[in-house]
């Protein structure tokens, strides 16, 4: 996903990498490779050097360097053309592209905030009670629509309530809360797409990726008997901690605030209605796919967010004049992050060719020290190392380089990949501690109503317990609920 304006020291790295990475693919052409390792997959190990070289520095833009594998297969001698560019088109991908489209559509319509402000006066005036409804109201939207657009829209929200319960009183309150509220935000964001296979870019890639190299196939469903416990055990935790000794606060009602701006929505609209009845539709029927499938064979995830996806360009909002207003235009569909699509199609493109090279199960045959552990430990290595690095790069570049990794390591110690493979992909969403980490944590920290050291203080405690979480629930229950 995109990151916030680079500082001079990003700047740099990105000089850097982007002399770093042909550099490391020159070695690799120029040498033999190891024994036991064939021409071919030398040479992948050279592109994977080259992509994850520029994806760490982003010395190129991320989805530009997706495209690096279209070229350089078919250059390097590894692959095909039609193999390079068959996973750009994986079916995934289109699962995706609905997702956003019912998200935009939600947007167009402010059905979106609508959920939002009811869920923030629902859960009353108490500042604790109200850092957990703009937390909770993130987390409900964020499952559906981007990290990054459900906190735009939740941040101007949070200014107002904070500018209104922090008017009288001490000022170190008035921090903490300010503190605890905006990282509520930026925090529940990204727990939120845990949730769902659309919520967040890793997941959706983790489905393709197992689908792909290991026809091993997630339903939408599926996903949510682990990405909800995971999101609701760790939004219960944030909110405790951010929240905890409570907050001594002097300020007005909040929730007068809150109803004037409903009030300020109108009355539902038909465009509204008919988004919220979609989404609804397409929503049920993926939890439902495994039963609907017994009667249209056919009907898998994909189809049905094709399907809600095309229902908005199909059905009439409203009349303006002689015109029909139709639930979606181009000009709103446009506005979908082409670049996370791209960035699909390329990790899964160099995870192919990883495959099909023979370096996975090289790779695999070197980590066999590490199947001397017991199996919650080893899902811990993975899920502490990426939890590390998600910090300082993007959160889908690190699963799509490392998906391929961890499912190599997973088959060469007779694991499902899923088991590796799942909380790799999840962990690679817990970034809390930098404001580089995700985009919500640069927006409420580019507010100037907290300090560094804040964020940095609270992700840390929140990613340690992340990482224990996320290893813990993956072990009691991937092998329950993808049982083979």
């Amino acid at each position: 996903m995109s990151k916030p304006e680079q500082s001079s020291g990003a700047l740099l790295a990105a000089r850097i990498g982007l002399f770093l990475g042909p550099l490391l693919l020159l070695a690799c052409i120029a040498s033999e490779p190891p024994a036991g390792l064939s021409r071919e997959a030398w040479l992948t190990a050279g592109l994977i050097g080259l992509m994850a070289t520029w994806w760490a520095t982003e010395a190129i833009p991320i989805p530009a360097t997706a495209l690096l594998p279209i070229p350089m297969i078919p250059l390097l001698g590894i692959g095909t053309i039609q193999q390079a560019t068959s996973p750009y088109a994986n079916p995934t991908i289109f699962l995706f592209l609905g997702g956003f489209l019912l998200g935009l559509g939600m947007q167009r319509w402010n059905l979106h905030k609508r959920m939002a402000l009811r869920t923030l006066i629902a859960v009353g005036n108490q500042p604790a009670r109200q850092v957990g409804g703009f937390m909770l109201a993130t987390a409900l939207v964020a499952m559906w629509v981007s990290n990054t657009a459900t906190a735009i829209m939740m941040l101007p929200i949070g200014l107002s309530v904070i500018s209104m319960l922090t008017q009288r009183g001490d000022e170190r309150e008035h921090e903490r809360f300010a503190t605890a509220l905006l990282l509520g935000i930026a925090y529940a964001a990204s727990i939120g797409g845990i949730a769902t296979l659309i919520g967040t870019p890793p997941n959706a890639l983790l489905a393709a990726y197992l689908r792909e190299n290991h026809d091993v196939h997630i339903g939408f469903g599926q996903w949510m008997l682990i990405g909800v416990p995971v999101s609701s055990c760790m939004l219960v935790f944030t909110w405790w901690w951010l929240t905890r000794g409570g907050f001594e606060l002097e300020g007005g009602d909040s929730r007068a605030m809150l109803r004037q701006e409903l009030a300020e929505l109108g009355n539902w609209s038909a465009g509204e209605k008919r988004v919220a009845l979609v989404f609804g539709c397409t929503a049920m029927a993926w939890v439902t796919q495994p039963l609907l499938s017994q009667y249209v064979t056919a009907l898998d995830d994909t189809l049905i967010a094709m399907i809600g996806a095309m229902a908005l360009f199909l059905i009439p909002a409203q009349r303006e004049g002689s015109t029909r207003v139709l639930l979606m235009d181009w000009n709103t569909a446009n506005k979908v992050p082409w670049g996370i699509l791209i960035l699909f199609g390329g990790g899964l493109s160099l995870a192919g060719t990883i495959t099909t090279t023979g370096l996975a199960g090289w790779i695999g045959e070197g980590l066999q020290g590490i199947g001397s552990l017991p199996l919650v430990l080893i899902i811990g290595v993975v899920v502490l190392t990426i939890n590390m690095l998600t910090e300082i790069t993007s959160n889908t570049a690190t699963a799509a380089a490392f998906l391929p990794l961890v499912g190599a390591l997973a088959v060469s110690q007779g694991l499902a990949p899923e088991l590796l493979a799942i909380p790799a992909a999840i962990i690679a969403s817990c970034a809390f501690m930098m404001p580089v980490a995700t985009p919500p944590n640069a927006l409420v920290f580019g507010t100037g109503l907290m300090r560094i050291q804040s964020m940095i203080k609270a992700g840390f405690v929140i990613n340690l317990y992340s990482v224990v979480l996320v290893t813990l629930l993956c072990y009691l229950l991937i092998g329950i609920i993808w049982s083979h």
